[in-house]
């Protein structure tokens, strides 16, 4: 037998002092191989026949600056393997991630071996993304200290694996400040690629304002040199928009305290690039306005800057933000009107200009009363009525989308006490919150009854968030005050109750964001009879492909565009129109896998489901014309099998007029 002692101090210098190339050299024999194991209280079976190879358990704790990479890398990785690594920095420091080399089993929702990134210390971390096959993932950072890793591998197929450098850099926190693309004002460079992520504290948003912007100009799906602006922290946050040529975006509203934007520039023009100045100090969700001294005492200021706040004063305005200037999109505001003495409110408006559309879907106002239900909920451009309070306080709630904006309002409030028969007799409709279904959207604002006053007592709500089929849903909860005894708020990761659990909440902590593994999330609220609080706001919205879509123009893409499309992918997309127009489809890029019949691929209906008459069966390589449906909604379905994939299609979608004249796109 032959004994070789290998200690952590002179491990390596032994190593090589016996062994050469796998092998072992012993003066006077021939050489030869043979398999080793190492078995102690820090390593695993790793032996590899007629070679040798040294290795530990994967997976651990890290900090600093560094290498990872997937066992036996660069050789074919193990089967039902999982590797968790946490790597920690010191304060005021947060960590970066990137790839260096990648190659893992590849499938279209990465369910089979995968590599895990997310933004804290354990798995139910929010997820920064989820990453297999052969495509270098992009470079991660996390917003704090820490950031988790995990590898894991099934039964069955190996590639081989992965390597990634991790290290710290200082956590920069700005409350004003500028951002500008490489070089700039000088051209940017050639094929780069650059990720901004701008964070500020809960229950606050970011007024991201370019005011310089020169990019190659490739109208209209800007596929080479453009900035994207997600809202949210991550990659997989809602699109907000995707900007290149010479005309300066708009000023950009988060509805979050997050906005995640890339630049990329391809291998042949540049252009001076962009400057963008952001605002992390917007106010918003209520938060105390400091009034200063004035002659009138009685009179709040009316401030551009200012959205939302709480008001005492006994008379008093405000105004929508940006007044008299068109309101910001992508806003949401709170007012809360407290009177005392058991006074009540009454709330005219002087000025009225928001966004008109059936049942205010897009752009409103809406105005409730202490722990009542909804008094008005409030569009377009008639002035209401007088709305007054039943009891002491009034709370009036702003909320804008990311297309047209409006020129806002003017309010006027004060205190008195009316009798009942004075009292406002506007129609209100019962906060309806048991069994509640969420479908056909792709985001959406989920808030507990009488948000962001007390929640009622003895209330049982329950609602259900469908995906459409193949995506999954994201939340983040952006307000979160609740009595602090977990018996009754919950999560599911599925349709229902009987779904796995993804926690119990309660207190002032807010849950971590998260995405759900299917299309479902379903939550459930309750309170008991005693102590009340504000209760909660989720902010969710779909992940992956499809959606509805509610806007006069817009663009769809199939999902890796330009890039292949993956196998097995089901995506439908809804695209609504207002009354009196008719959706125009018209197609920049189309490269499907061809069949004969084109029965799967890519299916077009005049309506807002596949029961509405057909109007177009659509694959292979040719540009097909464009499509105009006969009323204001058209339905998409995108299909694609397990074989062949190609580049997939661009599409632009828009309104038009239904008596307007047709015309040749």
């Amino acid at each position: 037998a032959l004994g070789v002692t290998l200690n952590e101090s002179t491990r390596q210098k032994d190593v090589n002092s016996v062994f050469h190339d796998g092998l072992i050299l012993i003066p006077g024999f021939r050489p030869f191989a043979f398999v080793f194991s190492s078995l102690g209280p820090h390593s695993t079976s790793c032996a590899r026949s007629f070679t040798w190879e040294l290795c530990r358990t994967c997976g651990g704790t890290l900090s600093g600056s560094g290498q990872i990479r997937s066992p036996y890398h660069p050789n074919p990785y193990p089967h039902s393997k999982t590797c968790e690594w946490v790597i920690t920095q010191s304060p005021g420091q947060v960590v970066t991630f990137s790839f260096e080399s990648f190659d893992i089993e590849g499938s279209s929702t990465c369910s089979f071996d995968y590599v895990e990134v997310k933004d804290g210390t354990s798995v139910s971390s929010p997820l920064i993304g989820k990453y297999c096959g052969t495509q270098m993932p992009p470079a991660a950072q996390s917003t704090q200290r820490s950031m988790y890793v995990r590898f894991v591998t099934d039964s069955s197929v190996s590639n081989h694996g992965f390597t990634a450098q991790y290290a710290a850099i200082m956590e920069r926190k700005y409350r004003q400040t500028f951002l500008t693309s490489p070089n700039y004002p000088n051209n940017y460079p050639v094929y780069r690629e650059c990720i901004y992520r701008i964070i500020v504290s809960v229950n606050r948003q970011i007024m991201l304002n370019f005011t310089d912007f020169a990019l190659e100009p490739t109208y209209p799906s800007c596929l080479y040199d453009y900035v994207e602006i997600r809202d949210g922290g991550y990659e997989t946050s809602p699109l907000t928009s995707r900007y290149c040529g010479t005309t300066t975006p708009p000023i950009i509203m988060s509805h979050s305290n997050r906005l995640w934007i890339k630049f990329r520039s391809d291998m042949t023009s540049t252009y001076r690039g962009f400057m963008a100045h952001w605002d992390g100090n917007p106010r918003r969700h209520g938060e105390n306005m400091q009034t200063p001294r004035r002659e009138d005492p009685g009179s709040e200021p009316r401030s551009p800057n200012c959205c939302g706040g709480t008001l005492t004063t006994s008379s008093g305005s405000f105004t929508s933000p940006n007044y008299p200037l068109p309101y910001h999109p992508n806003s949401e505001c709170y007012w809360i009107l407290q009177a005392s003495g058991g006074s009540q409110e009454e709330l005219r408006f002087e000025v009225f200009h928001l966004e008109s559309s059936t049942n205010c879907n897009y752009d409103f106002l809406e105005v409730s009363g202490s722990n009542s239900p909804l008094l008005a909920k409030l569009c377009g451009n008639q002035i209401p009525a007088p709305i007054r309070s039943s009891r002491e306080n009034l709370y009036v709630k702003l909320r804008t989308d990311a297309s047209i904006g409006a020129g806002g309002f003017v309010a006027v409030y004060s205190q008195g006490r009316w009798s009942s028969q004075k009292q406002n007799q506007m129609s209100s409709s019962v906060s309806v919150c048991q069994g509640v279904v969420i479908r056909g959207l792709n985001r959406g604002v989920l808030e507990s009854p009488n948000y962001p006053g007390l929640y009622p007592h003895s209330k049982h709500c329950n609602w259900t968030i469908e995906a459409t089929v193949g995506n999954t849903v994201n939340y983040t909860f952006t307000a979160f005050s609740m009595e602090p005894y977990c018996n009754y708020d919950y999560l599911y990761d599925g349709p229902d109750s009987q779904s796995t659990l993804i926690g119990t909440f309660c207190g002032s902590s807010p849950p971590p964001p998260n995405t759900t593994t299917g299309r479902h999330l379903h939550v459930v609220f309750a309170s008991d009879p005693s102590v009340s609080h504000p209760g909660f706001q989720m902010l969710w919205f779909q992940n992956g492909c499809g959606g509805v879509f509610t806007a006069p123009a817009g663009e769809l893409h199939s999902p890796n565009f330009p890039s292949p499309y993956p196998p097995n992918v089901d995506c439908s997309w809804v695209l609504n129109v207002d009354r009196g127009h008719r959706v125009l489809l018209t197609f920049n890029e189309f490269e499907i896998e061809n069949h004969n019949a084109c029965n799967y691929d890519y299916l077009v209906y005049d309506g807002p489901d596949a029961n509405a008459p057909l109007l177009g069966k659509l694959c292979g390589l040719n540009m097909p014309a464009a499509i105009t449906a006969t009323q204001s909604t058209m339905y998409i379905r995108f299909r694609s099998d397990s074989s062949f994939n190609h580049k997939g299609f661009s599409t632009a979608a828009m309104s038009l007029e239904l008596h307007s004249r047709s015309f040749d796109i």
